[in-house]
């Protein structure tokens, strides 16, 4: 494994850090879109922020899967 990350040439920091803007980006996105949305209570609020905050990547792919679910109905 160690050769393979080797192999990007000095890229590694670079890639690491678009991967955190990535990241970040994404949870920012949806602790707006949670926010922002004024159909829900302030509880359900701070729940989907506590699972965003807790779980970075996957709280909010679920986040944002559901919201699109839902809107589909």
């Amino acid at each position: 494994m160690a050769m393979a990350l080797g192999a990007l040439g000095g890229w590694e920091p670079l890639l690491f850090l678009v991967l955190i803007a990535v990241i970040l980006g994404l949870d920012l996105a949806a602790l707006r879109a949670i926010f922002s949305n004024t159909d829900s209570s302030q509880s359900h609020k701070y729940g989907w922020a506590v699972v965003i905050l807790l779980l970075p990547v996957l709280g909010a792919l679920i986040y944002i899967l559901m919201r699109v679910i839902q809107k589909d109905d």
